[in-house]
């Protein structure tokens, strides 16, 4: 019986990337800098900035301040946004936003090669689009400190 469990948790587990120890830390404060933001709806620089800032925090463990020595730059293109859904009148009813741009480590030890992000949020209506923003910047933040994270940073 014993080993049927220890079968099972060995077969959970088997899709799961461990490693012997986490990767180092960056030992350094960070700023979270916008060079650049061609977005039509302005409010989603301030969602990504936000997002990203809580991901290094959260995720990675950094110390995000606006005068840290290292900066995280960020450069967001034009969302796009897509209809997803149509009602039978074939007029969209429900949207699809995706935030994304590029990003670059300037640190101490050095600066990353430029990793493309981006992160999706739906939405059915006005009334709803801030939650799809915040949605996708959060999406975003997280594949920017996966990123990070897969390099060693952390």
């Amino acid at each position: 019986m014993r080993a049927l469990a220890l079968a099972l948790v060995l077969a959970g587990l088997a899709g799961c990337t461990w490693r012997a120890e986490p990767p180092p830390p960056l030992d350094e404060t960070v700023t979270v800098v916008v060079r650049s933001a061609d977005l039509r709806l302005p409010q989603a620089a301030a969602h990504l900035e936000q997002a990203v800032g809580e991901a290094l925090v959260r995720d990675l463990g950094w110390r995000v301040t606006p005068a840290g020595s290292a900066r995280l730059e960020l450069a967001f293109q034009l969302e796009r946004i897509r209809s997803t859904a149509d009602d039978d009148r074939g007029v969209p009813i429900r949207w699809e936003i995706r935030l994304r741009g590029t990003a670059l480590l300037v640190s101490a030890t050095g600066t990353t090669v430029p990793h493309a992000f981006s992160g999706t949020g739906s939405y059915g209506g006005l009334e709803d689009e801030d939650r799809a923003l915040r949605t996708a910047a959060t999406d975003a933040a997280r594949d920017l400190a996966e990123w990070l994270e897969d390099r060693g940073l952390r």
